[in-house]
């Protein structure tokens, strides 16, 4: 049986925000949760279809490969890795990449208030899912 991706719950948060992508809605991604090096690994197996253990992210046809699979999306999708940020920090880049990027969706793989999260989203007119 073939193993995509970790399994980690965050995980179909990751490919709820590439569909989003994939459906049109320029998606901002926040993974409080993954390194950069796991988030990409994770997309990759899943999108790529092929098995966690096999992607070496050193190989840059692969990277490259992935890179341009992200390019042919409809709308993109960006991505944050920082480990912890603040809720006006979490506001202020939503907002510069909704002013910068045309951002309509932002997906967060952890929420502390999920109440002040909401009214960010409110406020600034984006979707928000977690």
């Amino acid at each position: 049986m073939k193993k995509y991706g970790y399994g980690a719950r965050e995980e179909s948060l990751y490919l709820q925000a590439y569909e989003f992508a994939k459906s049109g809605h320029p998606t901002l991604l926040f993974s409080f949760e993954s390194a950069r090096n796991k988030l990409v690994t994770s997309l990759i197996s899943h999108i790529m279809k092929i098995e966690v253990d096999e992607i070496d992210l050193t190989d840059k046809n692969l990277i490259n490969e992935f890179n341009q699979h992200l390019e042919a999306l409809p709308a993109r999708l960006r991505y944050i890795d920082t480990a912890s940020m603040s809720l006006e920090e979490i506001s202020n880049t939503i907002g510069r990449n909704k002013a910068a990027h045309k951002i309509t969706h932002v997906v967060l793989d952890r929420v502390n208030d999920t109440n002040e999260i909401e009214r960010v989203a409110s406020k600034l007119g984006v979707s928000i899912f977690y």
